[in-house]
């Protein structure tokens, strides 16, 4: 439901508010927002391997999004 998905976004931004140099924060929320706002999963995933740029499940999922916004 989308009440849900408000809660696990807020949830989300108060992770990377607490933990900002966590990529693992940023792949979750990445998660949850791809498939109704591709482009901010694109964004935070860009982030995540901007603090770890041998993160291979944030590649794969940017690249997977990057298929589905073509």
């Amino acid at each position: 439901s989308q009440e849900y998905l408000y809660q696990s976004r807020q949830s989300f931004k108060k992770a990377e508010e607490i933990a900002p140099t966590d990529p693992k924060n940023y792949l979750s929320h990445a998660l949850v927002l791809s498939e109704d706002k591709p482009e901010d999963a694109k964004r935070l995933l860009l982030h995540a391997l901007k603090l770890k740029p041998n993160y291979p499940e944030a590649l794969e999922y940017l690249q997977l999004i990057e298929k589905s916004v073509e």
